[in-house]
């Protein structure tokens, strides 16, 4: 009974002698035995304590003459809700034994737990006269219990958190087994070491994968309770490189042991591609100014400084010579600006006076520009200057490259008029130069994108990329023959230029025995048509030609276009409408589709497959090619021209 009425009690030397009678023979022997352990309490048929074993007074905190008289209702905790109460008084008050685990509160406050039978005791008349209580403590049990459900609670909040972040995360144990992956984790480990790799062990832990090292490190930060941060390259499947940015954090349990690791595993290999490639950028600038120093220090043909704050500038010797000054000795002079101006060709006097407002930053500059000697005229220079902030000064050199410009100006002018695009590709460095044609061809500005290769291919046509990056490749241009790639690139306007590119290698500029390549672009989109069109005359025999017009809607046919759906030739030309509405409705969206691939741009030429009606209302499998032959300046389709093959009889086998 742990929720009853009562109000009085025996006294307390009684206590057990009222109880004759009440049990069978040998009962109350067993009962008064129990009496210093077990959790015994008896109450009247009204609920009041007639008795209570010194385990019960002990465990609930009240003395013997607190309880006695009393009902249990002082006990309740208020843990349980009134149905449960009500439950059990309609058990015993039916003469059935009742029996739960019951929070009780003791007279310190503190709760307790026990598993309590409650039995009713039955008179002779059948009415019941008293409930005996019989109770084991299960305090313990319940403590136990608790903190296992909070654990398990809080590793369900940890999992749930886990799972809904974006990030690869793990929790492990100190061996690596892996208690709990999120989706992130397991797709980035399938990924890159394929879908039959174990998930038992975390990749971090294994010799294969991860430098054991590095593994004991995060292992060894973790028992020590910190934080293990550090980039981690992983070996995954061939050829896919794999960095980590791994943050592991250890978690404790409640008496602050080391109970798992929280492993965030972000992938990174981009990030560290992309410093890499700086560097090696970075590496080649540095390279590239080694060589133009040693360049300018061996071909020098006049040397000169100029001071912030002053009008003169020091000119060498051999430069002051080339000025016109006469009696310089070889250690130089000073001028005034104005006498070196005066011999810069007009139209390169703005770009020479600014380099003068330099000198308080750090910039290098390279011009050229032409220069009035005295018995020659105009030659072309090559100024090559760089400014220092510290010194406030500019200083600068001159070198002879008029022969060079001579040449590159008729090699500029020969390309325009052929309409050829020069490229020059230094393959150890990257450098690449691209001609003005090379832009033009296209309907570029001249330096509208990067001069790189990376440029350079994000113009081509997805079906070309695979046979010009062949082209690229180191092995190709070995034995020093030309190459070849004829490949489509994107114009201004969105449309696509058949190139041909015709490349040969030398050895490169350094003469260190790196290779570049020099090229031509040749338009060559007037052969593709002109073969175009050539194949289409070998074919017309056998073909339905059709010329479309889409700015007039009509469209121009030959007498087999209709021959072969068995209509007779119209003496004119037919509407555009003449042809959809014979196309098989289930095969309209895929020709629609086709043709608004092709108006986009995402293929060169129309090729589909569909059922065309006949006169007599059966279907023909009609293969239908062709090609847009103009366009407008926003890269609308004017005009096409294809044929129509019958494939009716190829496609009944195939499908037989």
């Amino acid at each position: 009974m742990d929720d009853a009425v009562g109000t009085s009690a025996e006294p307390e030397t009684n206590r057990a002698a009222g109880l004759v009678g009440a049990f069978p023979d040998g009962a109350l022997e067993l009962l008064q035995a129990l009496d210093q352990q077990a959790l015994i309490s008896i109450a009247d048929r009204r609920g009041r304590i007639v008795y209570v074993s010194d385990g019960f007074c002990r465990i609930s905190g009240y003395e013997r003459g607190e309880l006695l008289g009393q009902d249990h209702r002082m006990l309740n905790s208020g843990h349980h809700d009134r149905t449960f109460w009500a439950n059990m008084w309609k058990t015993i008050a039916a003469g059935q034994t009742w029996r739960a685990e019951v929070c009780n509160r003791a007279k310190d406050g503190s709760l307790y737990w026990v598993d309590s039978t409650n039995i009713p005791q039955l008179g002779s008349d059948g009415v019941v006269e008293r409930y005996l209580s019989l109770r084991f403590d299960i305090t313990s049990r319940k403590r136990a219990e608790s903190r296992f459900e909070d654990v398990a609670s809080r590793n369900r909040r940890l999992a749930a958190a886990v799972n809904q972040t974006q990030d690869p995360t793990v929790i492990v144990g100190l061996d690596g087994e892996v208690k709990f992956e999120n989706l992130a984790a397991r797709q980035l480990r399938e990924t890159h070491c394929g879908a039959d790799e174990p998930g038992e062990r975390s990749w971090l832990f294994r010799p294969e994968r991860v430098d054991p090292a590095t593994c004991q490190d995060l292992v060894d930060h973790a028992c020590r309770l910190e934080v293990f941060k550090r980039r981690i390259p992983v070996a995954a499947r061939p050829g896919a490189p794999l960095w980590l940015d791994v943050h592991a954090s250890p978690l404790v349990n409640e008496a602050g042991a080391l109970e798992v690791i929280v492993i965030t595993e972000r992938d990174i290999t981009e990030q560290v591609r992309a410093e890499t490639e700086r560097l090696a950028a970075s590496q080649a600038v540095e390279q590239l100014q080694s060589r133009f120093e040693r360049a300018v220090e061996g071909s020098l043909e006049g040397v000169w400084e100029y001071q912030e704050g002053t009008d003169c500038i020091w000119i060498s010797g051999r430069l002051a010579g080339l000025l016109g000054f006469q009696g310089v000795s070889r250690s130089g002079v000073e001028v005034p600006r104005s006498a070196w101006l005066e011999r810069v060709h007009p139209e390169d006097r703005e770009g020479v006076a600014s380099i003068f407002d330099l000198a308080a930053g750090t910039e290098a500059v390279e011009l050229d520009l032409r220069i009035e000697e005295l018995s020659e005229g105009y030659r072309w220079f090559r100024l090559r200057c760089r400014s220092s902030s510290e010194d406030r000064a500019v200083s600068g050199s001159l070198q002879d490259v008029h022969a060079q410009r001579t040449v590159e100006n008729r090699l500029a002018v020969a390309m325009r008029a052929a309409n050829l695009g020069l490229w020059d590709v230094d393959v150890a460095t990257g450098e690449v130069f691209l001609s003005d044609t090379f832009f033009t061809m296209l309907g570029y500005e001249p330096g509208a994108f990067p001069m790189t290769l990376e440029a350079w291919q994000s113009l081509l046509h997805p079906e070309d990329f695979g046979g010009f990056i062949a082209m690229w490749e180191a092995s190709t241009w070995e034995g020093g023959e030309p190459k070849v790639s004829e490949h489509r690139l994107r114009r201004s306007d969105g449309s696509w230029a058949w190139v041909r590119s015709v490349g040969e290698a030398f050895e490169g500029y350094a003469g260190d025995g790196s290779l570049c390549i020099l090229g031509v672009n040749i338009d060559i989109d007037h052969l593709k048509e002109v073969s175009f069109r050539l194949e289409m005359a070998q074919m017309a025999a056998q073909s339905g030609l059709w010329d479309w017009s889409l700015k007039t809607g009509q469209v121009l046919t030959n007498a087999a276009y209709h021959e072969m759906i068995g209509e007779p030739a119209p003496n004119n030309a037919i509407p555009e409408t003449y042809f959809f509405e014979r196309v098989h409705p289930e095969d309209q969206p895929s020709v629609e589709d086709t043709l608004r691939r092709l108006a986009r741009g995402e293929v060169a030429t129309l090729d589909v497959h569909f059922r065309l009606r006949c006169r007599d209302q059966s279907y023909r499998w009609i293969r239908s090619t062709g090609v847009a032959t103009e366009r407008d300046e926003a890269g609308n389709i004017l005009r096409m021209i294809g044929q129509h093959l019958d494939v009716h009889d190829e496609v009944e086998a195939r499908e037989r």
